[in-house]
């Protein structure tokens, strides 16, 4: 399995699905939305993202291991 592109293409509902599993707190899964969907700076420009989690990002790792977890399982 190739997850050279695995930060740039996760579907930001079912991270949340995913991590809802885990965390009741309804505040943590909003900040967590407001993260995914803050946007990368292209540049000068502010671009919005709908799709992934920013590289590089600091929580990426943990979204992408939580997002992958249920494929692990497997």
């Amino acid at each position: 399995m190739d997850l050279s592109e695995c930060f740039g293409t996760l579907n930001h509902d079912l991270i949340i699905k995913q991590f809802r599993k885990k965390v009741a707190d309804s505040s943590i899964l909003e900040l967590l939305r407001d993260f995914l969907e803050r946007g990368v700076m292209i540049g000068e420009e502010l671009e919005a993202t709908h799709i992934g989690s920013p590289q590089g990002g600091v929580i990426s790792p943990l979204v992408a291991n939580v997002y992958l977890d249920s494929f692990d399982q497997l």
